[in-house]
């Protein structure tokens, strides 16, 4: 069973306070108050289950204390090396580190004689005892107004110290470093109320996030598939009956939600449904909403393909407008105009306007005719289809 002990000083601005040693590792810091700020003290504090600042003009140290199960070790960083170097540390005796004195016990026994009347080396000579007795209830306030100023120091510098390593930019930038050794790719945002978020695009990335955090300890993060928080998005929009064509989580921070327009200006129409949203996206800073005609995104569509050699004519599929090829593609047009009908969906979706891909091959298994401009094709089971050029 791991024992608690204490730790006295017995030197510098803080000579007699003692502290006490958990299980575990305890890590010092000497020096100015300016070098807790500095970068290299983040790998020295970071991982500690006790940190304690003493204040002086040292130079910058750290010392660690280790409490195991049968026994109490010291390890010294100074100088500016890197590495811990290991240093004896005798129970109940006096010891020097960091350049301060201090003495290390188990807190269930008492001070030794040796650390109770240990006393710094008079600089003085004797002859002048008399006059530093005198002098000393004028140096007595300096000395008290000091000490409690570098009280005042550390409880600050600790303060902000916590207080950085908590705040939500700092998080977000701590889960990005746990997450990434992941095969996955996330977006980490904050929102206002300070929870982190993590966004992934399958169900493995998730998965592979949320065991991350939680070998971290991290218990509060949250995980998002991009595609399941779009679908309750749209649920939530259908349900308030809004139509609307896309909706893109590219940026988390600003999601963008394409709506139908239904007049020439809706700019006040788009503000109501920012607004609407906004309790439902914690994590959106800002909503990008924008509004686009059913013609618009058809003429989109057909210039597109247009692009691509590939002709189309109008009608109409589960309530949306549909365009599909009205003339045999070969392999390579098929393919081209498969690419890019994912390419529209990517971008503006599919509830509005749907490219249907027509195989002319199994039409024309049958026989058919053509009479200038017009077609007349056997679609089989007696059933023929008549196309003209007008509907093109």
């Amino acid at each position: 069973m791991s024992l608690i002990h204490k730790l006295k000083l017995l030197s510098g601005q803080l000579d007699g306070v003692e502290f006490t040693l958990l299980p575990g590792d305890t890590i010092f810091h000497v020096g100015p108050a300016r070098t807790l700020h500095e970068d290299r003290l983040e790998s020295t504090l970071a991982n500690a289950d006790n940190v304690f600042y003493i204040p002086g003009d040292h130079l910058p140290a750290s010392f660690r204390v280790r409490c195991a199960d049968s026994e109490v070790s010291l390890e010294v960083r100074e100088n500016g090396n890197i590495c811990w170097i290991a240093q004896e540390l005798p129970l109940n005796e006096v010891v020097y580190v960091a350049g301060l004195t201090l003495a290390v016990r188990e807190e269930n026994e008492t001070w030794s004689a040796a650390v109770l009347d240990h006393r710094l080396p008079v600089v003085a000579p004797y002859a002048s005892l008399e006059h530093a007795a005198a002098a000393a209830p004028q140096r007595a306030p300096i000395t008290l107004w000091l000490t409690l100023a570098a009280l005042a120091a550390v409880v600050a510098a600790t303060g902000w110290w916590v207080y950085d390593r908590q705040r939500p930019a700092t998080q977000v930038r701590n889960l990005e470093l746990v997450l990434a050794q992941s095969p996955y790719d996330y977006n980490v945002v904050h929102d206002k109320h300070g929870r982190i978020h993590a966004f992934s695009d399958t169900a493995e990335a998730m998965s592979w996030g949320q065991r991350a955090s939680e070998r971290a300890g991290r218990t509060k993060d949250i995980y998002h598939i991009r595609h399941l928080e779009i679908a309750r998005i749209g649920t939530f929009l259908d349900s308030a009956g809004v139509d609307y064509a896309v909706i893109r989580l590219r940026t988390p921070q600003v999601p963008e939600v394409v709506i139908t327009a239904v007049s020439a200006d809706d700019s006040e129409r788009r503000r109501r449904v920012a607004a609407m949203l906004a309790p439902h996206l914690p994590y959106a800073t800002r909503i990008d909403v924008r509004s686009v005609g059913d013609g618009h995104l058809v003429s989109l569509a057909r210039n597109g393909l247009s692009a691509r050699g590939i002709t189309t004519r109008l009608g109409t599929q589960a309530g949306r407008t549909s365009l599909t090829n009205d003339t045999f593609l070969d392999d390579a047009a098929l393919h081209a105009m498969s690419r890019y009908r994912d390419e529209f969906v990517q971008e503006w979706g599919a509830r509005r306007v749907h490219i249907n891909i027509r195989l002319w091959d199994d039409l024309l298994k049958g026989r058919s005719y053509q009479y200038s401009d017009d077609q007349l094709l056997s679609i089989g089971e007696g059933r023929w289809e008549f196309s003209t050029s007008g509907s093109r």
